[in-house]
């Protein structure tokens, strides 16, 4: 499961990519274009995770030290995909 915060600054990145000029503040937006943007966010958020999997599935395992960054790439994408249940 993505860290809760993350998506929702990711959802407000998105939103706030290409200036505010003209735009509502986000806490002004109503909660269904909110839950649009973070649904972005979580797509967005999905394939860096499925990346970083891709990454760690590269590294070619010879001694402890590769062991330690193959677990950590796959933790890190563990801990944000949204699609990733909690333990």
């Amino acid at each position: 499961m993505a860290i809760h915060f993350a998506t929702h600054k990711a959802a407000r990145a998105i939103y706030e990519y290409a200036g505010t000029d003209g735009l509502k503040p986000w806490e002004e937006l109503p909660p269904t274009i909110q839950i649009s943007y973070v649904e972005e966010a979580e797509a967005a958020i999905t394939e860096i995770a499925k990346y970083i999997k891709f990454l760690a599935s590269q590294i070619d395992i010879q001694d402890d030290d590769q062991y330690l960054v193959k677990g950590t790439l796959l933790a890190v994408a563990n801990s944000i995909d949204p699609k990733t249940e909690p333990l």
